[in-house]
């Protein structure tokens, strides 16, 4: 009896006598072990293909402290995710759009990620002085909006010193100014630790908001496959031109309805 180099698979060689019942079930029985393991030494793991038009997940189970765990990693059309759910509630999911957004969506509230942040702490002095303000330049390509709106938010602090305001001007995505000013606007002699924190929230916008916002679902597409865990539960889509396939079980969908028609 023969066995492939790697994964040790059993097969008849020509000196083995002939036994098909008992090389089967070799083969079989060696099979059955990847459910402890599988390795691939070279080259990559592929789930779908190029030419889908639907979705597809990758999973990851388990059960824990009584909770059916599950961690699923999901490509889309506009978005990469991957996804944490406990007994088939989604908990935590964090995508990443062809945009360049990065967002955590938690207890059903989207939390978008800042795209570019740069930090810095500089000695700004003052010499007989009200105020004073040094250059900082960002890491090239760090930050990519542009303008007086959008561009990075700049925020500034002096460190441990009450007697200082930090404020910002002229930022723009190549560099900015940061100093500090006497609160009473005076002139004084001092050294002040100032600290800086520019964020760029995503690649076109700057505060707290998406670059688009999401598209309103335009369709309803309902698998009616039966033990298929999507089964009977509408699942809002976004005007599919193509075909729609149940995730879960890979079905075409048949039941797909605009969302005014349903129940």
């Amino acid at each position: 009896m023969g066995a492939t180099a790697f994964y040790g698979w059993p097969y008849p060689d020509p000196g083995s006598d002939v036994d098909v019942p008992r090389d089967i079930k070799a083969l079989a029985d060696k099979l059955e072990l990847m459910k402890n393991g599988f390795t691939i030494p070279t080259g990559d793991l592929s789930v779908g293909l190029l030419t889908d038009v639907a979705g597809r997940y990758l999973r990851f189970r388990r059960n824990y402290q009584s909770a059916q765990n599950e961690f699923r990693a999901y490509c889309s059309g506009s978005a990469w995710s991957v996804v944490g759910m406990s007994n088939s509630v989604d908990a935590v999911t964090l995508s990443l759009f062809l945009t360049g957004v990065l967002q955590v969506t938690n207890g059903g509230v989207d939390r978008p990620l800042p795209f570019a942040t740069y930090a810095d702490i500089k000695n700004i002095t003052l010499t007989s002085q009200a105020n004073n303000a040094v250059t900082v330049t960002f890491p090239n390509g760090r930050f990519t909006a542009t303008g007086t709106f959008p561009r990075p938010s700049v925020q500034v602090t002096a460190f441990g010193n009450v007697s200082y305001y930090g404020y910002s001007s002229g930022s723009g995505n190549a560099s900015c100014s940061i100093g500090v000013c006497h609160r009473d606007s005076t002139a004084a002699s001092a050294t002040v630790e100032t600290h800086m924190m520019a964020i760029q929230m995503n690649p076109t916008v700057t505060p707290g908001r998406a670059v688009v916002e999401p598209e309103p679902a335009t369709r309803v597409a309902t698998c009616h496959t039966e033990e298929c865990e999507n089964a009977d539960i509408g699942i809002d889509v976004i005007d599919p031109d193509n075909e729609v396939h149940c995730g879960p079980c890979g079905v075409i969908v048949e039941d797909v309805v605009p969302v005014r028609k349903r129940k």
